[in-house]
């Protein structure tokens, strides 16, 4: 077991200090290690670490002493077993809080040495915290402020699938605590003007409109809007003068209107920042366009910090953004929208949205149409949307319309699509017509997002437009990891360029009714990675009938699919639990000429451990996989290779046991060519029928070729001796392993 434990220790210094903390991972012995927190600031401020009461914290936060916590991502802490795993996305939430318990305000952030991990905010339980939901707190630009006795939820990230970790996980990780300086995205700058609701005094104004219609707001001023008054606006507000800031100080101000005529406030200005403000409004209709709260017009406009509620019909979802932009090069981040949508309509150049949460929306939560194609750059990352699709329009949580030039770095749609729905807290989004989708098993049925796997693979209308599913198939599909509820009906995929993975091995299982394929691919350039397929035999003689009816369970053609770090299984369990498997010589796991697979694993599987395989119901044998291209892969319990219609087929580095009454490699008579090297076929001797077919023969070729393995070789009895010299079996001792079947030249044998 590869152990990763994380020791964190508190304590307090004089200022110039640092908080730090430590792991040594990935190594097959773990030593602990605890390293004091030193805290930046004068002598009464100091942080403290604390575990939550919280399911993740009892599996991987133990407390080793006072103001001490141990981080063991092996699980061991709560003898569950589960952890981090490598080839996986691991997130970890509400593992522990960070607390200014000293006399003055602190910016907290993380610095660590991996790409593979990153700590950020976590919001999973009601516990309070600063910070955005998912927000990073990697770096200063990050760091978020506590004010004395405030706090902030850390969870951490550790992606192992997109980064190598070959070596140590973590080197280091120090945590920072600055006693003197405010964190970016929370500092306030000093205001010259002020907004107080009376304007009693020399620069100071009852409302936000006063102020920036006085004609005294010059190009770069800042108005402050007090944080300590409630104020009301009975008319729009345009802040058209370059580079002003309007924000709220002293607290977070609230800023409602008591008339609906277009936009709230526009910021029409170059250069314009609105921060630290809640903003509460009726805004009705639906769309885009009409009554919005902030409209961002001009160009390199920031929003931050800015919470925004549409309180129409009682705080009911309405279609209208409360959020919209159509400048050039705008900035979102860390606000929050509640009961509409965040959205653009023909914004340029860069459109940044992060940290950003939105809740209670009629169809997409945060949206953009109307660019033009090839032009606009999307970041938009660490943004999440709560109870979006009210209206039932199958609409998305992200929607993006117009070909983007890029999305988070991506230029193709498909990387495009995973980005969005790895790097924030939604489970649907849809690029430029195209759907991707994120299931975990407890939002897949039971009346949650999808209502079964074929949902998140079909995911219904990719439109918006209310009317029911269609037959369209998502363009990205990922699993989490856990095991998927059974789907019964057959899955019809037919989305070119399409990408389904796991993102860390989950299993999806399917007891649909047979014959027929389960799944059925018919485009091209198709690739399934790191996923688990289980297809389950009932107890009962005709689902085992069922099995024979020559389909195969994976039905490919002559599409070009790719699996990859996969598994095909075939699952039979009898109701006094022992497992019994007939193939009847009809079966075929994977009917896939135009397929590849690399790295699967393939067989007959036993759920139940501990109880064996029998192969005793009829003749054993016809269970075989075919490919264009089949690599380092295992194939156990039963299954062949036979390479079917392929034409010029690679079989190369793969392990066979336990094949079923019939040769384990068949070259059937439609190569022109063959790659046939590296394969190792073992048999079980104690079972009489295991590998005694065509006379004990491992590798049996039909086709008339003679290019095989990169060499044009003279006759049949050279291609039996190459095959048998680059493959390895137990049965070349006998002469038999290899047998060329040709009508001119019948059964000839190698070695």
């Amino acid at each position: 077991m590869r152990r990763r434990k994380l020791l964190i220790g508190i304590g307090a210094t004089a200022a110039g200090g640092s908080a730090a903390f430590g792991t040594e991972a990935f190594t097959s012995v773990q030593a602990e290690r605890n390293v004091d927190v030193a805290v930046a600031g004068d002598q009464s401020s100091f942080i403290a670490i604390q575990p939550l009461d919280s399911a993740n914290a009892g599996k991987y936060v133990n407390t080793e002493s006072d103001n001490t916590v141990g981080l063991e991502l092996d699980g061991d802490n709560s003898g569950s077993g589960e952890g981090v795993t490598q080839d996986a996305i691991t997130q970890l939430e509400d593992l522990f809080r960070v607390v200014n318990q000293g006399s003055q305000e602190v910016s907290v952030y993380f610095e660590d040495d991996s790409d593979a991990v990153t700590f950020r905010v976590t919001r999973s339980t009601e516990t309070s915290t600063n910070g955005s939901n998912g927000q990073s707190l990697e770096g200063a630009a990050n760091s978020v402020e506590l004010g004395v006795g405030e706090q902030i939820v850390v969870g951490l990230t550790v992606d192992t699938l997109n980064n190598d970790v070959s070596g140590q996980l973590l080197d280091n990780v120090t945590l920072y605590a600055d006693a003197n300086a405010s964190a970016p995205e929370q500092s306030i700058p000093e205001p010259q003007y002020v907004v107080d609701g009376d304007g009693d005094e020399p620069n100071t104004f009852a409302d936000l409109s006063s102020a920036l219609s006085s004609g005294e707001v010059d190009a770069g001023a800042v108005v402050g809007v007090d944080g300590s008054v409630s104020i009301t606006e009975s008319t729009a507000i345009d802040i058209s003068t370059d580079d002003v800031t309007v924000t709220g100080f002293n607290g977070r101000p609230t800023i409602d209107r008591d008339v609906q005529d277009g936009a709230f406030i526009e910021a029409s200005g170059d250069g314009v920042s609105i921060r630290n403000l809640e903003i509460t409004e009726e805004v009705t209709g639906a769309g885009f366009g009409g009554e919005r709260s902030i409209l961002v017009s001009g160009s390199d406009v920031t929003l931050d910090g800015v919470r925004v509620e549409n309180q129409a019909g009682s705080g009911s979802p309405k279609g209208n953004p409360t959020i919209a932009a159509t400048g050039e090069d705008t900035t979102i981040t860390n606000c929050e929208s509640i009961n509409a949508p965040i959205s653009a309509n023909g914004a340029s150049g860069s459109l940044t949205l992060t940290n950003n949460y939105v809740e209670n929306v009629l169809t997409e939560g945060i949206f953009s149409f109307g660019s033009t194609a090839g032009e606009l750059d999307f970041t938009v990352e660490n943004n999440e949307v709560v109870n979006h699709d009210i209206d039932g329009e199958n609409s998305k949580e992200i929607k993006i319309v117009d070909n983007p030039a890029s999305v988070n770095g991506e230029s193709s749609k498909a990387a495009q699509i995973e980005s969005l729905l790895i790097e924030n807290a939604v489970n649907s989004v849809q690029v430029s017509g195209d759907a991707g989708t994120r299931a975990t098993p407890d939002i897949v049925g039971s009346g949650e997002q999808f209502t079964s796997v074929n949902e998140v693979l079909k995911p219904g209308i990719q439109d918006g437009t209310a009317g029911g599913s269609s037959s369209q198939s998502a363009l990205v599909a990922l699993f989490e990891s856990g095991e998927y509820d059974s789907f019964e009906d057959p899955v019809k995929f037919d989305k070119a360029n399409a990408v389904i993975k796991g993102l860390s091995r989950p299993t999806l299982n399917y007891d649909g009714g047979y014959p027929g394929a389960g799944i059925t691919f018919s485009a091209d350039n198709i690739s399934v990675e790191n996923i688990e397929f289980d297809f389950f035999g009932a107890s009962n003689e005709s689902s085992k009938n069922n099995f024979s009816g020559g389909s195969g369970l994976i039905n490919v053609g002559d599409s070009d699919v790719t699996f990859r770090n996969a598994a095909l299984n075939v699952v039979f369990v009898e109701e006094d639990g022992s497992v019994t498997f007939d193939t009847k010589g009809g079966l075929s796991l994977g009917n896939t000429p135009g397929a590849s697979f690399i790295n699967v694993d393939v067989g007959i599987l036993n759920r139940q451990a501990g109880r064996p395989i029998s192969l005793d119901r009829g003749r054993p044998g016809g269970f075989f996989v075919i490919g264009q291209e089949i690599r380092d892969c295992t194939l156990r319990g039963g299954p062949k290779i036979a390479t079917g219609s392929v034409a010029d087929p690679t079989v190369v580095d793969n392990t066979l046991t336990d094949v079923a009454n019939s040769e384990s490699l068949a070259i059937d008579s439609s190569a022109e060519s063959a790659t046939v090297e590296g394969n190792s076929i073992e048999y079980d001797d104690s079972d009489p029928r295991i590998g005694k077919a065509f006379g004990g023969a491992e590798i049996r070729m039909e086709s008339n070729t003679t290019d095989v393995n990169g060499q044009n070789l003279a006759d049949a009895q050279a291609v039996a001796n190459e095959l048998s010299q680059a493959n390895s079996g137990s049965q070349l001792a006998s002469g038999n392993a290899v047998v060329v079947n040709r009508s001119a030249d019948p059964n000839i044998r190698a070695p």
